[in-house]
């Protein structure tokens, strides 16, 4: 379900939703999916994050944290996802933003 969600999300959202804030119209129309994105992420680490907590034995909560992280295994597929709207949001910007966003985390 995740990837099928991230798949929705438009290279524009991202930004809209971090500067678009001056038309919430806007902002609500483009940042649909994001948001949707966003409240899934949430609830599951919500979920993990109490199924973890409620296991009050120590071996009993290694085991579920074991289990968690074998599940959190993120794969190749949503990696290529992930690159592709990068790639995407990345040339829609201007090229003196993109250089100067490679020289300031390098």
């Amino acid at each position: 379900m995740a990837i099928k969600l991230f798949k929705t999300i438009q290279p524009d959202s991202f930004a809209i939703y971090l500067w678009g804030k001056k038309d919430p119209k806007l902002q609500e129309e483009m940042t649909r999916n994001l948001n949707k994105f966003i409240d899934r992420f949430n609830k599951v680490g919500f979920w993990v994050a109490t199924e973890i907590c409620q296991v009050t034995n120590l071996k009993d909560r290694v085991v579920v944290m074991e289990r968690f992280i074998q599940i959190a295994k993120v794969p190749p597929l949503f990696h290529r996802i992930l690159l592709k709207k990068k790639k995407k949001f990345f040339f829609a910007l201007p090229c003196r933003t993109c250089t100067s966003f490679k020289t300031s985390t390098t």
